[in-house]
């Protein structure tokens, strides 16, 4: 079968900072982002984190 989206398998992003002045700035730890709970925990649990709400304007 033909794909018909890059994207349509993701369930999430890693994403390693935010940009400050046009350059990446690194976390400590890697935030993950999704829409979806049971991946938030899933992902929480095998990378040793904890899912919380993080605050966004645009759709992470």
């Amino acid at each position: 079968m033909e794909r018909q989206n890059d994207h349509a398998d993701c369930v999430g992003r890693f994403r390693p900072g935010p940009m400050i002045d046009n350059r990446p700035e690194s976390l400590v730890t890697w935030r993950v982002t999704t829409a979806a709970t049971a991946v938030a925990t899933d992902v929480a649990s095998l990378l040793g984190g904890e899912p919380a709400e993080w605050e966004t304007s645009a759709e992470d």
